[in-house]
């Protein structure tokens, strides 16, 4: 893993990782409009410029897989 960041001061709470292949980024303390419920949003971005992309083959919210093409 190449790094990881807290930043625990920022509105949106945010943990920052970075590793082989992808960026995961994970909010939490954020609320959905209207209902105002308690959401916690992940975000995985691959590194497409080193060829890597979301395995999309497999049908599941809970388990995104990042594979390098080639």
């Amino acid at each position: 893993m190449k790094t990881v960041t807290h930043y625990n001061t920022a509105r949106d709470k945010l943990l920052h990782i970075e590793t082989e292949g992808c960026i995961v980024n994970i909010r939490v303390g954020l609320a959905e409009s209207g209902t105002y419920r308690n959401v916690t949003s992940i975000e995985v971005l691959p590194h497409i410029t080193e060829n890597w992309c979301i395995d999309d083959t497999k049908d599941t919210a809970r388990n995104i897989r990042i594979i390098q093409n080639g």
